[in-house]
């Protein structure tokens, strides 16, 4: 397979699974924010 062709198929799964997309991105969004948070709390307790 080609690179365009993989990207396309890629592009295709996210707009059919648009609301599984979503999700997953608030979820990694929500992780992010919280491992940050939590780094930040610690650094400002020590």
């Amino acid at each position: 397979m080609k690179f365009r062709e993989i990207i396309s198929m890629a592009l295709q799964s996210l707009g059919a699974n648009k609301l599984r997309s979503g999700l997953t991105m608030i979820g990694i969004t929500i992780g992010v924010f919280s491992v940050i948070s939590v780094m930040t709390a610690i650094g400002a307790l020590q």
